[in-house]
C-alpha cells in the first residue's frame, strides 16, 4: 500500500530545460552528507533525548519524516529514527556546549535552514517484510532538494569551485538546488527501511545502509536471504555484568567467531548486521591470539549504563606479545632479524610542539556497557562518544588553537612519501 504526501496543491511551474543529469545523484550524495551533518548537529543543539512512541505504521513513519523535513522540524526528524542507533551523541553535544560556553566561545544555535527540502509529491510502495521490518521503495517524486552552503561560513574560492562542480540545477545565493522528478530516479530502486521498536514504527538509517550493502555483497548473499524477522529486543546473549561483558568480548576478539563478538554488542545497534549477515562464523583474529590479564574497573554512569576501564591487559600471539598498562604499552615481537622490544605511552605519540595536549589523552582504555533485560552488552557508539566527551571535558583555554594547529600539521603530511 503506497504512502503518499503532497506538500502543495498548486502544480509547480514547468521547469526550464535542464543540463545533463549525470552529476545529479553525485551532487545529491554530497548534499545529503552536508545535510546529514547539519541534521545531527541540530539534534545535538536541541538536546533531543531520543524518546518517541514511533508511528502507527511504516507508511505513517515515512509520511512523518517527509513532513518533518519539509517543516525543518529537526527534533521530529531525529525522533523518527530507530531508537538505539544514535544513543550517546546528544550527551556528547551537551558536554561540548557546556565546555564551549565555559571557555568563552560561541555556542552554536540550531537551524534547519541548512536543509532545502521542498516536496510537492512523494510516494512510496511499502512492503512489510515481517512483523517488525518494512521496505519502502520510492515510486513517484516531484521535489526540490539541496543545501545552504552558508553552514560552511566564509566560503573560499576553492570551496566555491567545488560546490559549483556539484552540478546543481540552479544556485540561489548560497543555496545549491536540484529539481528531482520521477524521471530522475536511478535505475536501481531507491529504498528506505523502517523498523518497529517499542510498539511504534521508525525509519532506520542502519537497516537502509544494510539493505544496499547486502545487494552488492556476494559473501552476505551466500549466507542466505536477509533475516527480516530478527528482533533485537528478544536477544538474550550478553553477559551477567558490565565487566563480564568486556571479558567475554575480549575472549571472542581473541579466539571467537564474528558472531560470538556481535552477540556481546548492543543488540539494537548491531541488529542490521544480524539481519543482513554482515558477520559469520569466521574467526575474528585467528586461533593463536590470546587476550588475558584483564584488570577492569567499573564506573556507573547511570542506571543501566556503566563505563568499564581497562587498567591492564595482555595480548599474545604466535610471534609476539603486547602488555598494556593504563595508557602505556610494551611490545615484544619476533621478526626475521630476531626479537624486538618496543615500549611507550600515548603521550609519546604527540608530535613535537604538541606536548601541552598530553592532559587530554585518556589514562586507560575504556568502553561503555549497557543493560537490557538483565543482560549487559558493550555499546560501540557510546564507547566512542564517551571517550570524545572525556577529551572535551579536559579542554583548557589554550587547547583549541593547539588542536587546530596539530590538525593542520597532520593534514600537510605527505603520507605516500613518509611510507616510501
Amino acid at each position: 500500500m503506497p504512502a503518499a504526501y503532497a506538500g502543495a496543491t498548486t502544480p509547480a511551474p514547468p521547469a526550464p530545460e535542464r543540463r545533463s543529469r549525470t552529476g545529479l545523484w553525485v551532487g545529491l550524495g554530497v548534499g545529503a552528507g552536508v545535510i546529514g551533518v547539519a541534521v545531527v548537529v541540530s539534534l545535538f543543539i536541541l538536546a533531543w533525548s531520543g524518546s518517541s512512541v514511533g508511528a502507527s505504521s511504516p507508511a505513517a513513519a515515512l509520511d512523518g519524516m517527509v513532513k518533518a523535513l519539509q517543516n525543518k522540524d529537526i527534533a521530529s526528524v531525529l525522533s523518527g529514527l530507530a531508537p538505539g542507533e544514535l544513543t550517546g551523541v546528544d550527551e556528547l553535544w551537551r558536554e561540548t556546549q557546556t565546555k564551549t560556553a565555559a571557555l568563552g566561545g560561541d555556542v552554536p544555535k540550531a537551524t534547519g535552514d541548512v536543509i532545502v527540502f521542498e516536496p510537492r509529491t512523494v510516494k512510496w510502495d511499502v512492503e512489510e517484510l515481517s512483523a517488525n521490518t518494512a521496505r519502502a521503495t520510492l515510486s513517484e517524486v516531484d521535489m526540490t532538494v539541496g543545501f545552504d552552503a552558508a553552514v560552511l561560513g566564509d566560503v573560499t574560492a576553492a570551496q566555491k569551485d567545488k560546490l559549483e562542480g556539484l552540478g546543481a540545477d540552479r544556485v540561489d545565493g548560497t543555496r545549491y538546488l536540484w529539481d528531482v522528478t520521477t524521471d530522475d530516479l536511478p535505475s536501481d530502486p531507491v529504498t528506505v527501511m523502517t523498523v518497529k521498536r517499542d510498539g511504534g514504527w521508525f525509519v532506520s538509517p542502519l537497516y537502509t545502509a544494510g539493505e544496499y550493502a547486502y545487494g552488492s555483497s556476494r559473501k552476505a548473499q551466500r549466507k542466505g536471504p536477509p533475516d527480516y524477522a530478527y528482533d533485537p529486543d528478544k536477544v538474550t546473549s550478553g553477559a551477567g555484568s558490565p565487566s563480564d561483558a568486556v571479558r567475554a568480548l575480549a575472549a571472542a576478539a581473541g579466539a571467537g567467531t564474528e558472531n560470538d563478538l556481535v552477540a556481546l554488542l548492543s543488540p539494537r545497534q548491531l541488529a542490521f548486521a544480524q539481519v543482513y549477515h554482515a558477520f559469520g562464523d569466521e574467526q575474528v583474529s585467528g586461533s593463536d591470539v590470546t587476550i588475558d590479564g584483564l584488570v577492569l574497573d567499573e564506573e556507573p554512569i547511570e542506571e543501566g549504563r556503566t563505563r568499564v576501564r581497562v587498567k591492564s591487559v595482555d595480548v599474545t600471539w604466535s610471534t609476539g606479545k603486547v602488555e598494556i598498562d593504563g595508557s602505556c604499552w610494551r611490545a615484544e615481537t619476533e621478526g626475521r632479524k630476531g626479537p624486538r622490544t618496543r615500549e611507550g605511552c600515548l603521550a609519546d605519540l604527540l608530535p613535537a610542539g604538541s606536548e601541552s595536549l598530553a592532559h587530554l589523552l585518556p589514562d586507560s582504555l575504556a568502553v561503555v556497557a549497557i543493560e537490557g533485560d538483565g543482560r549487559w552488552y558493550v555499546d560501540p557508539l557510546q564507547s566512542v562518544t564517551t571517550i570524545i566527551g572525556d577529551v572535551v571535558n579536559e579542554l583548557e583555554a589554550g587547547d583549541v588553537d593547539q588542536v587546530q594547529e596539530l590538525a593542520r600539521d597532520l593534514n600537510e603530511i605527505d603520507y605516500d612519501s613518509a611510507s616510501g
